[in-house]
């Protein structure tokens, strides 16, 4: 049994090796397969942290309407990040927010919308370079006292610059075309948050920390 990936003998697709979550058997699967047990596994997690079983049902019937189908573990994984985004920013909750958005960017990667996932990357490394965290209010006295963001604890995650270099490298981005969308990220969080540390500056040190494993 290979340990990663093969090509089927029979019509030349890639087969993935994975192991059952219930048995610990390893078996042949094929890529749309691998990518839903990965979805799958997301689901098991998002559970563990926290997510309800009456809500995550509520997103499947919700998306079941929708979509006039029923959802993949990917489509309702990809729901309940962005509803919990939202509630995140609502309540001021960066440091919650930036989790959510990292964990949809993932989503995206895994599903190849490397654009989209793109995105979401720059977002979370802008955010982190503001230093967020979570206030639980939007009172404006409360955030006067105790802002939302504190750029002078501002870091890069390592975790997050090698996944956007990856993304970079599939999508054959150019700096300038890397600038412009970066660019476009923090001009559409405006419209959510004002944050403290001007653009220019992150992308400043963004873009080099980026440098070092994007040639």
């Amino acid at each position: 049994m290979p340990q990663r990936k093969r090509s089927c003998p029979e019509c030349g697709g890639v087969l993935y090796s994975r192991k059952r979550a219930v048995d610990g058997t390893k078996v042949l699967l094929t890529e749309a397969q691998a990518l839903e047990g990965e979805a799958q596994d997301a689901l098991v997690t998002l559970a563990a942290e926290g997510a309800g079983n009456a809500e995550l049902d509520g997103l499947v019937g919700s998306l079941h309407v929708t979509l006039d189908r029923m959802p993949t573990a990917d489509e309702v994984v990809c729901q309940y990040l962005t509803r919990s985004a939202a509630k995140h920013a609502e309540l001021c909750n960066w440091g919650l927010y930036r989790n959510a958005r990292f964990n949809l960017a993932e989503s995206y990667a895994r599903r190849r919308s490397y654009e989209e996932a793109l995105r979401l990357f720059l977002e979370v490394s802008l955010i982190d370079l503001n230093g967020p965290r979570n206030r639980g209010t939007k009172d404006p006295a409360a955030l006067r006292r105790i802002p939302p963001f504190e750029p002078h604890a501002g870091s890069l995650a390592s975790g997050v610059l090698s996944r956007t270099i990856d993304v970079i490298t599939e999508l054959k981005f150019s700096r300038d075309e890397l600038q412009r969308l970066f660019e476009s990220v923090a001009s559409a969080m405006t419209t959510v948050t004002n944050l403290p540390r001007p653009t220019s500056a992150a992308w400043q040190e963004l873009s080099a920390a980026l440098a070092d494993g994007w040639s």
